[in-house]
């Protein structure tokens, strides 16, 4: 059985292992840089685009840091040792 167990659309963190939070904080990462790029432009067509809110940007994408931040910090601190497969039970 394969150790990067998990659903298709999690990204795999640095060990291999699919992430909730590397997901979550790549995802927060493109819609702050996506805000900022439509930014640049005022209007494509008949869509009017706003400005860029540094503010409304940061609360959005410094929670999403600080799981990720957190949840390493946590695994680095605490490592989970995961239980024995049944093959290696059976040795």
């Amino acid at each position: 059985m394969s150790k990067n167990r998990g659903p298709w659309y999690l990204i795999s963190d640095a060990k291999g292992d699919k992430s909730v939070s590397v997901t979550i904080t790549l995802l927060a990462f493109y819609a702050t840089m996506f805000a900022y790029l439509m930014s640049m432009f005022e209007q494509i067509g008949p869509l009017h685009i706003r400005s860029f809110d540094v503010a409304a940007c940061a609360s959005f994408f410094s929670p999403t840091l600080a799981l990720y931040f957190g949840r390493r910090y946590t695994d680095a601190k605490h490592p989970v040792k995961s239980k024995p497969s049944v093959e290696e039970a059976s040795q």
